[in-house]
């Protein structure tokens, strides 16, 4: 136990920015790592690290770390400017006033996560991911208004839009 403890500090002091020590983390814990480090960050620095760590992470919704009514004060916290590439930012700017959003729903996944998708498309895929004979997944359908649109990420082709869930309104 102490060799491992004194060879994790020796590498954390070897680190020249905070950008060191978060790839020092394994991708679960990163969410957590956020949470305790966030106030000692500026808003930009916040804000790239939280659409980082949102892109990489398989599973932000179910962190057991981190709750969703957090995750959504963090998004509302966030420079759009930082958290979003210029063309999501110009994508984001481009959304209509209210508008319909898809989610798929793969069995033991959260129901009311906060990415959510544009594409039908991309939602049954999602819906299909972790599907069985025995379980299966379902699409949701909703509206939300721009203004609770935390964020648009076309990192990995999902279009995925992030949302204040509490919103949605049901179709």
């Amino acid at each position: 136990y102490k060799r491992v403890l004194a060879t994790y500090r020796k590498k954390i002091a070897g680190c020249d920015s905070l950008f060191d020590v978060f790839v020092l983390l394994r991708k679960p814990y990163r969410l957590a790592f956020l949470k305790h480090v966030c106030e000692y960050m500026s808003r930009k620095d916040f804000s790239v690290f939280l659409k980082e760590i949102w892109i990489e992470s398989e599973n932000p919704n179910q962190d057991p770390n981190v709750p969703t009514s957090m995750l959504v004060r963090w998004f509302r916290q966030s420079d759009k400017h930082y958290l979003m590439s210029e063309h999501e930012y110009k994508l984001y700017q481009e959304l209509p006033d209210y508008f319909k959003v898809y989610r798929g729903v793969s069995p033991g996944r959260e129901h009311n996560g906060l990415s959510w998708t544009a594409s039908y498309e991309v939602a049954d895929w999602f819906r299909k991911r972790f599907e069985t004979k025995a379980k299966q997944g379902y699409v949701r359908e909703g509206y939300i208004h721009k203004s609770d649109v935390l964020a648009i990420f076309e990192d990995r082709n999902e279009s995925e839009v992030v949302i204040d869930v509490r919103k949605l309104i049901e179709s």
